[in-house]
């Protein structure tokens, strides 16, 4: 089964998930029996900040909806995004936005899911109780330092991957030589161009030469 067989929610509003009781409390530092998460950020800086979810499908059941929450330290929701993007090794990109007006301080962030399997002590996965099947029975949480004023170093991530075209553009330019000493008027017209010259002359046969640009457009 594919490892992007699970849902991710976001949550705009407060909820409370860290005072959901679960069967599961995970303490680990990044979960790596149920939600797998790399790129834990050891704080929060201004703009969007990002944590990559995996899930252990040997222990979510299938389908599950995981509840993601970021709360600042007044327990305001601090908005949260997920979208469809899967990167090379299928992990989903879950993006914290850090407004200007988010308080600087301690946050913490919760994630809780529907666990089919939990891992015992000992390192067995075994069955969750009846009591806890299907509900939200399962949870992980760790405090964040949020610093608004500070800037985002944050990977960019592009959905699809930008273009670049290259244009020649070709200019023409004229050269003169001229005879010292001699003064003449002349006006000589070229394609393009209008050329009048009151110094010396005679007027040689004007030579062009190539000027290779190159411009750059990117999206």
């Amino acid at each position: 089964m594919a490892q992007q067989d699970y849902l991710v929610r976001k949550s705009e509003k407060y909820e409370g998930l860290i005072t959901y009781p679960t069967f599961i409390t995970d303490s680990s530092f990044d979960s790596p029996y149920y939600f797998i998460l790399t790129g834990i950020p050891s704080e929060l800086t201004a703009g969007r900040n990002a944590i990559k979810i995996t899930a252990n499908l040997n222990t979510l059941r299938i389908g599950t909806e995981i509840a993601v929450e970021y709360l600042d330290q007044n327990n305001n929701s601090i908005y949260t995004e997920i979208n469809n993007y899967l990167d090379s090794a299928k992990r989903r990109i879950v993006t914290i936005y850090v407004y200007p007006e988010t308080p600087s301080g301690i946050a913490r962030i919760t994630f809780v899911g529907i666990a089919k399997n939990y891992v015992t002590p000992q390192g067995h996965i075994v069955p969750v109780p009846d009591e806890w099947k299907d509900k939200y029975n399962v949870k992980w949480s760790k405090l964040l330092y949020i610093d608004a004023s500070k800037r985002n170093s944050t990977e960019i991530i592009f959905d699809t991957y930008p273009m670049i075209m290259v244009r020649e553009t070709y200019k023409r330019s004229i050269q003169t030589s001229l005879i010292p000493g001699e003064s003449r008027s002349a006006q000589v017209e070229l394609p393009g161009a209008l050329y009048h010259n009151t110094s010396a002359a005679p007027l040689t046969i004007p030579t062009y030469s190539i000027c290779r640009r190159w411009h750059d457009y990117s999206r």
